[in-house]
């Protein structure tokens, strides 16, 4: 079971990779794409972490 977890994670990862380079914008414009959906996962993060138990 953790196999099958672990072995459909790498491809959703090599998927999503290669979706992200061959994306039909501009290299800048998928990098400031990633940058603010790696930011809002940051601060979603964070809020999260800092709520009370």
């Amino acid at each position: 079971m953790l196999a099958l977890l672990r072995t459909s994670l790498r491809f959703f990862v090599i998927g999503f990779l290669a979706g992200t380079l061959f994306a039909p914008r501009s290299g800048a414009a998928t990098r400031a794409m990633l940058r603010e959906k790696f930011t809002v996962m940051v601060n979603q993060f964070l809020e999260l972490a800092a709520l009370p138990p």
